[in-house]
């Protein structure tokens, strides 16, 4: 979650830079479905206005 509302988009791509899901996002929390997503290693950037607000990574491990 943030610490203020966004009104953006957020993007998740595989480990070899492929995007592998994109959405818009209001407000101070979003949920993902990843059921779809192979197991590995992904990143995630926050978008508002076309700035990068946010970046991390997460594991999905099945």
């Amino acid at each position: 979650s943030f610490e203020k509302e966004l009104n953006g988009d957020i993007k998740v791509f595989s480990n070899d830079g492929q995007l592998v899901y994109s959405t818009t996002i209001n407000g101070v929390t979003h949920q993902m479905d990843v059921s779809g997503l192979a197991s590995g290693n992904y990143y995630f950037a926050v978008f508002e206005k076309n700035k990068k607000m946010s970046s991390g990574q997460f594991v999905i491990s099945r």
